[in-house]
Order: structure tokens, then sequence, then C-alpha cells
């Protein structure tokens, strides 16, 4: 197993990234040919590119710092929510029959094709 974990085969390692490599071969050439419009997908050259001007100047772990407390914020407030309107489910039925109605028309909207 120690061996196995050691060896390097080229051949594996390109079948294994091939499909990621030929994603960002069409999305390069698909963008540079005009096939999409830049402003919807840009160049991955170019988005490449300016997540480095980014990370250099310090404006990517700030935004990415600020995403991830809005993320964070949201889950916690999602928990939050979730949790006391369970309780209160559990505790008053004429909430739990009326979340009952709501969550039997979300499952008939989801039947439908």
């Amino acid at each position: 197993m120690l061996a196995r974990l050691g060896s390097f085969d080229s051949a594996h390692v390109l079948i294994r990234y091939l499909p990621l490599l030929l994603i960002a071969l069409a999305w390069e050439a698909s963008a540079r040919a005009g096939l999409v419009s830049s402003l919807a997908l840009p160049p991955l050259s170019k988005v490449v590119t300016a997540w480095f001007d980014l990370a250099q100047n310090g404006d990517l772990l700030v935004n990415g710092l600020s995403s991830l407390y809005r993320a964070g914020a949201g889950l916690a407030l999602a928990i939050v929510i979730g949790a006391t309107l369970g309780v209160f489910m559990a505790w008053w039925r004429p909430l739990n029959h009326a979340a009952g109605h709501a969550r039997r028309l979300q499952r008939r909207a989801r039947q439908r094709p």
C-alpha cells in the first residue's frame, strides 16, 4: 500500500484530469471564438489573471472573507428560523396543520412536469 502511494503514473494522472483539461480548453476556445458573450463567459486566461491580480493586492482575501461571512450568517439565520419553526410546530397544532398544507402544496408542485 505504501509503495503504491509513492508511485506516480503519468498516464493515470492524464486520464484522471483529462475532463477538466477539455472543459478548460472548450471554455477558452468558445470565449475566444465569440460563441458566447465575453460578458457572460470571459476567457479562462483572463479569469486566472484576474484571480492572481486580486490575490496579489489582497482584495481576494477581503472579498472572500466577506462572502464567507455572509454565507455563514445566512446559514445561521436559516438554522435558527428552521429550528424555532420546528419547535413551534411541535407545540402548536394549528401551525403544524398550516405548515402541513404548505408541504403538501410544495410536494404537488414538484410532481408536476
